[in-house]
C-alpha cells in the first residue's frame, strides 16, 4: 500500500513538471551538474555517520563509515590507508549515477550515509571522470581503478557494489570486464534503476515518458553520445544490457513502476535469470526514478534501503 508521503512526493513532482519539464531543463552541463548538486544536498547526511576523503589508485574518494564501526578509523593513517584495513570485513562500493555526465559526493552523500547506517558497513564512493569532458572509457577505468586498490588493500573483506541509474550501468560493464579479465568478483551487486541500454529502445522509455518527471528522453540521447565518444551505442562496456550475464554475483534490481528505465531491469533481471544469475527484481508501485533520494520523508525511501541492506547482509 503506497504511502500518504508518496501522493504528496508525486503531487509536487507534477507540479513542477508543468513549470519545468524535463526536456526543457537546461543542457548545458555546469548548469546541470550545480542544478543536480542542489538537488542531492537537500538531503543531509546522518549525524551519526563519518565521512573522510582518500584516494585509491588515483582516484578521489570518500569513506562513509557508520557510528557502529567509528572505533575502526584511525585519524593518524593516510591517504589510501587512512581506515584500519584489518578491522574492515565488509565494504559497499557505491557507483554514482548521473547520465554519466554529472553527479559527485555532494549529490549523494545523503544516501550514501542512509545506506551505511543501514547497512552497518563502510561506504566509499568515488568521484568518476565524467562525460563530455571525460568520454569512454575514462568513468570506467576510474571505477576500475578503485575496485582494484579495494581487492589489494582490504584483502579479507567482502566487497559489494551498489550503483543507481548510470551507476548501476557503470557497474554492470565493470562485472563484465571483471569476467573476461578473470578477476575476482564482488560478493553480491545492487542495481538501482539501472541504465543499461544507452540505445534507449526498450518500451518503457515511450510508454512511461508521460508519469515520469525527472527523466527525459531527449535529454539522454544528448548523455549516451557524449558519453560514448563515437562508439556504438551496443557495445556491452557502454550498454551492458548487452553482456554475458554468465557467472555474475547474487544480484537486486530495483526499479520504480513510474521510471522510463522500467524495462531496462526487467530485461536484465530476465537475462540474469536465463544465464543462472541468483537475481531478484523487486518493482515498486509508483515510485519515481531513484525514489531513494527523497529520504527520510518518504517511507518508501526508507524501505527500499532497508531491502538492499537485508539482501546484503543475508
Amino acid at each position: 500500500m503506497a504511502s500518504i508521503q508518496s501522493y504528496v512526493v508525486r503531487a509536487a513532482m507534477w507540479a513542477n513538471s508543468l513549470y519545468n519539464p524535463p526536456k526543457s531543463r537546461p543542457t548545458d552541463i555546469k548548469t546541470a551538474r550545480i542544478n543536480f548538486d542542489k538537488i542531492g544536498l537537500r538531503l543531509a547526511p546522518l549525524p551519526h555517520t563519518r565521512i573522510t576523503r582518500a584516494t585509491a589508485n588515483g582516484v578521489l574518494c570518500e569513506w562513509t563509515i557508520p557510528n557502529n564501526h567509528y572505533e575502526h578509523y584511525n585519524e593518524h593513517h593516510n591517504d589510501a590507508h587512512n581506515t584500519q584495513t584489518e578491522n574492515i570485513k565488509e565494504i559497499i562500493f557505491f557507483v554514482h549515477g548521473g547520465g554519466y555526465v554529472m553527479g559527485s559526493f555532494d549529490t549523494y552523500r545523503g544516501l550514501v550515509s542512509r545506506i551505511a547506517h543501514q547497512t552497518r558497513m563502510h561506504v566509499v564512493s568515488l568521484e568518476y571522470g565524467l562525460a563530455p569532458e571525460r568520454p569512454f572509457p575514462h568513468g570506467l577505468n576510474d571505477t576500475l581503478n578503485v575496485y582494484e586498490w579495494l581487492l589489494t588493500t582490504y584483502k579479507n573483506a567482502k566487497i559489494y557494489i551498489v550503483g543507481d541509474s548510470a551507476g548501476g550501468g557503470l557497474g554492470l560493464a565493470l562485472l563484465q570486464y571483471l569476467k573476461e579479465e578473470k578477476i575476482k568478483m564482488p560478493q553480491k551487486c545492487v542495481w538501482i534503476a539501472p541504465w543499461a541500454d544507452l540505445e534507449l529502445k526498450n518500451p518503457s522509455i515511450e510508454d512511461n515518458k508521460h508519469i515520469d518527471y525527472i527523466l527525459a528522453k531527449t535529454r539522454m540521447e544528448l548523455a549516451a553520445k557524449g558519453y560514448a565518444n563515437g562508439l556504438p551505442l551496443n557495445h556491452l562496456f557502454i550498454s551492458p544490457i548487452n553482456a554475458d550475464f554468465e557467472e555474475f554475483p547474487p544480484t537486486l534490481i530495483q526499479i520504480g513502476t513510474n521510471d522510463i528505465l522500467l524495462d531496462d531491469s526487467k530485461i536484465l533481471a530476465e537475462k540474469m535469470k536465463k544465464a543462472k544469475v541468483e537475481v531478484t527484481l523487486k518493482i515498486w508501485e509508483n515510485m519515481p526514478h531513484l525514489w531513494h533520494m527523497v529520504g527520510d520523508f518518504l517511507p518508501e525511501a526508507t524501505k527500499a534501503i532497508r531491502q538492499m541492506a537485508n539482501f546484503l547482509r543475508k
